[in-house]
């Protein structure tokens, strides 16, 4: 049985605890990450991988941002449905 976490599906992605994804502000960077217009990889002045990211929002709180939930995306650690919102 899949977890769904927020709206994401976790398949690979331990450097983060899962439960974080369900918080209402990882949820926002979830939803902000599914409408990027950018490409992978070039997010202007930002540097990003999965486990850390040089923009403000990751500097600040140290969870996941945006960019980062775009790469887990795209590199297949995770699903994000963005009409789902689950916890456990």
């Amino acid at each position: 049985m899949k977890k769904i976490y927020g709206r994401c599906e976790i398949l690979n992605w331990p450097e983060f605890n899962n439960e974080i994804h369900a918080l209402p502000e990882q949820i926002i960077k979830q939803d902000a990450a599914m409408t990027y217009n950018g490409s992978v990889g070039r997010f202007g002045k930002y540097e990003a991988d999965l486990k850390h990211c040089s923009c403000p929002r990751f500097v600040k709180d140290g969870l996941p941002c945006m960019h980062m939930y775009l790469i887990a995306f795209y590199s297949n650690n995770i699903k994000i449905n963005r009409f789902l919102h689950f916890t456990k």
